[in-house]
């Protein structure tokens, strides 16, 4: 599962960027700051150790659960470009901290992470 969502998230980040190579100097690199979220600590680890393998991909904060995630928006500056977001969590789950991110930080892009193997058994509310 991990090195999945390594590659998804690597190539979304090389084409996020191409949106933005005007920005980007000659020789330049730019760099991807993601916020990861998750209420199991190994899954978080795990995907800490798998961006980290790359060079132009910084992890810039983890959360515990959606209040955590919410509180890290609010009070940091330097904001991540892409959030990965554990669908179910403690407190204030996946979809509605989706739902206010897309609301209150639409530059940062929001990638929902789920354990379900495909979109039939998921929730609900996921299949909108």
């Amino acid at each position: 599962m991990l090195r999945s969502v390594y590659l998804r998230l690597t190539t979304f980040c090389w084409l996020w960027r191409q949106g933005y190579s005007a920005e980007a100097r000659p020789g330049s690199v730019l760099t991807t700051k993601v916020l990861i979220a998750d209420d199991h600590v190994l899954v978080r680890q795990g995907l800490r150790e798998y961006l980290d393998m790359s060079a132009d991909i910084e992890v810039i904060a983890e959360a515990s659960n959606g209040q955590e995630v919410l509180a890290i928006m609010e009070t940091t500056q330097a904001r991540p470009d892409v959030a990965l977001i554990d669908v179910r969590m403690p407190e204030v789950d996946g979809l509605e901290v989706a739902r206010s991110m897309r609301k209150r930080y639409p530059d940062t892009q929001v990638v929902m992470l789920s354990a379900y193997g495909g979109v039939p058994r998921a929730p609900p509310r996921l299949r909108r």
